[in-house]
């Protein structure tokens, strides 16, 4: 069978039997919803009920479609081409079955940062995360957080870190609707828009999940907690003060957990590097880096039917934005905690779940 082969402005061509087809399917198990050909149905031949030329097209379309769905964007040529590659000759098992020239450049390939960078990238910043809200949690709350303002309203309440030129934002407070629906409204970036007046465009570049690895799924066993599920994603946000601060774009995992005890679940976002999302600079954005992000959801055993939550923002704006900026749209954003149970409660109703059973609690 022939394979033709284009790839920025490279074209070639080589020839592959069926067996080596199959041999590479092994290589690179198919995700495609094509079905893989079998091997040869001498019987249908034999009996008359296909003849050899139907055979063989019947087969070369089965074979295009799964190459198609499985090779055809270029993101998913370009990891085959660059995993497990040769120390010696840099050549790995899809540049040899694609027959790619020697010559053919993949320094600029878009592909996937690796799993384990990802994953310890993201362990690590939801660890931190939740030495931070511990310290939210105490009473009094616990250096270097200070507290910045409270509303009566859900009992919410808003602190300040002080990192040097940086000031972090940390809120708490309770609201009417059950955590798995909270954390679906948080995480659905088609309707962000509609309450963050700050934010942009969010793209997924990149879907995680767990449930084939338990041993990742259990590495903040420590800390009480399951992950479950985690995402890629590239986010621009406007500017809160245009006159005086440029608008933002950062690149985060986004780690999904479930504390095993009570369900409460943990959202911690995190900068990471990924070459498929628009390089840093890109429309005049300036490129934030998330040291970690994101919010507790808990149960309220007293108030069923409701969640506490506490946020905690590290971040690094990559150029100095005013404290005094900071301080004066923080106690705004917080109270937001007070309408996000309507608002989840509203898209529960109107829209899929996302994440479905992996984040709904299971008593004991």
């Amino acid at each position: 069978y022939k394979l033709q082969m284009h790839y920025n402005g490279v074209q070639w061509h080589c020839w592959r039997s069926y067996s080596k087809f199959l041999k590479f399917r092994e290589q690179f198990p198919s995700s495609s919803g094509s079905k893989f050909p079998g091997k040869s149905s001498f019987y249908d031949i034999l009996s008359g009920n296909e003849s050899t030329l139907e055979f063989i097209e019947k087969r070369r379309k089965r074979l295009d479609a799964v190459m198609r769905e499985s090779f055809g964007e270029k993101k998913d040529f370009e990891a085959a081409m660059l995993s497990n590659q040769d120390e010696k000759s840099g050549r790995s098992p899809a540049g040899i079955f694609f027959g790619a020239p020697k010559s053919l450049d993949l320094s600029n390939a878009n592909v996937a940062p690796p799993r384990e960078y990802l994953i310890e990238k993201g362990v690590k910043a939801t660890r931190e995360m939740l030495v931070h809200i511990k310290k939210i949690q105490s009473n009094p709350v616990q250096e270097p957080w200070k507290f910045l303002s409270d509303l009566k309203k859900n009992d919410i309440k808003c602190y300040t870190f002080a990192d040097g030129d940086l000031l972090h934002i940390s809120v708490s407070g309770y609201t009417d609707s059950n955590p798995p629906d909270l954390l679906e409204f948080l995480i659905d970036g088609d309707i962000r828009g509609e309450w963050d007046d700050l934010h942009e465009n969010q793209t997924t570049l990149d879907h995680i999940y767990f449930d084939q690895h338990p041993e990742e799924a259990n590495l903040l066993e420590d800390e009480g907690f399951e992950i479950v599920a985690g995402a890629v994603q590239h986010t621009s946000i406007k500017s809160p003060a245009p006159m005086v601060v440029a608008k933002r774009d950062s690149v985060t995992l986004a780690l999904i957990s479930k504390r095993k005890s009570d369900g409460a679940l943990l959202l911690c976002l995190t900068s990471v590097e990924d070459k498929r999302a628009p390089p840093e600079g890109a429309n005049k954005y300036i490129r934030a880096k998330v040291m970690c992000a994101g919010s507790l959801i808990s149960p309220m055993p007293n108030k069923p039917g409701f969640s506490m939550m506490h946020t905690v923002t590290l971040i690094d704006p990559s150029a100095y934005v005013p404290h005094s900026i900071i301080k004066m749209i923080a106690p705004t954003r917080a109270a937001q905690i007070a309408d996000f149970g309507e608002l989840s409660r509203k898209r529960a109703a109107t829209k899929e779940p996302k994440l479905g059973k992996l984040i709904h609690h299971k008593a004991d």
